[in-house]
């Protein structure tokens, strides 16, 4: 088998089983961020298993739509999403606004573009562009007056913005002689119009900025305080994970497709052994911050 196989079944196997582990956590604890978190590994997962199935038994329409649905648009925005539930505070909501107003940039250039060009599609790219600086403002305002909703709010424009992007999928034509870049045979976008790609930096930048910022603030935190370094370690390691296929994910969308497949592989890899560290290896070790932490703390009582 070819390591274009061989990696997207690597990284279904290891995302769909990340997956069932943070499930499984959530229904011992019930915290909203451990079921997003799930859910967006559980698309990472499938995702690529539709690249598994697409490179070893060909591609069709079918794949092609679940694959760009739940790669492209929900797996790195669920991730984020997390975050946004994890640290409800004014600095991180700002964060994400930044994220959805950066988001919205290709939306407004590209429909100014084609609003010269005289094109059809321009009114929905520019439609796009404005929804995302609409959500970002709602953003910004909700986390100036009320960061613990930060969490809530999101979430609901996720699951709108989720809901719009699978019936816009499902109801667009497919270039199929376009759906593989044509010098190295990977999967991308170029088999959907315009308009449906505009949507991906929306879901896909802010997903990033909120999963790879969150997790390295969460690793500073924990480094300033000289508490726990398991969790500085743990959140660092995430956080790299979560740039690693974040990068090739951006070259691939711009035809450089060599390290795409290795690049979501290490990242969940990556990724997958932060998770570990923060429950399994080095919570139960007295490591030095460990230590410092617990004297305080018996000082204090």
């Amino acid at each position: 088998m070819s390591l274009s196989i061989l990696l997207p079944l690597g990284t279904t196997a290891l995302g769909l089983f990340f997956a069932a582990m943070l499930l499984a956590q959530w229904l011992e604890r019930r915290k909203p961020y451990q079921l997003v978190w799930g859910l967006g590994l559980l698309w990472y997962g499938l995702a690529s298993g539709t690249e598994f199935l697409g490179n070893a038994f060909g591609w069709g329409e079918v794949p092609y739509r679940a694959w760009y649905l739940l790669g492209a648009i929900m797996t790195a925005a669920w991730l984020g999403q997390g975050e946004c539930y994890l640290l409800r505070t004014r600095g991180f909501g700002l964060l994400v606004a930044t994220g959805l107003v950066l988001g919205s940039l290709p939306g407004l250039l590209q429909g100014r573009r084609l609003l010269a060009d005289g094109d059809p599609l321009a009114t929905a790219a520019l439609t796009i562009g404005a929804v995302g600086i609409g959500a970002a403002l709602l953003v910004t305002a909700v986390s100036w007056r009320r960061p613990e909703r930060l969490g809530h709010v999101t979430f609901g424009l996720l699951a709108v913005g989720t809901l719009y992007s699978l019936a816009k999928i499902l109801g667009v034509p497919v270039d199929a002689a376009a759906m593989l870049h044509p010098d190295t045979g990977i999967v991308h976008g170029v088999g959907f119009p315009e308009d449906v790609r505009l949507l991906t930096p929306l879901f896909n930048i802010t997903g990033a900025m909120a999963l790879v910022f969150g997790a390295a603030y969460s690793a500073w935190v924990w480094w300033r305080r000289r508490l726990y370094s398991y969790r500085v370690v743990s959140n660092a390691l995430i956080a790299f994970g979560a740039f690693v296929p974040s990068m090739t994910h951006g070259l691939h969308r711009f035809g450089f497709t060599d390290g795409y497949y290795l690049g979501q592989f290490v990242g969940l890899t990556l990724i997958f052994i932060g998770f570990l560290v923060s429950i399994e290896i080095f919570a139960r070790r007295p490591w030095p911050f460990n230590r410092q932490a617990q004297t305080r703390q018996a000082t204090a009582g």
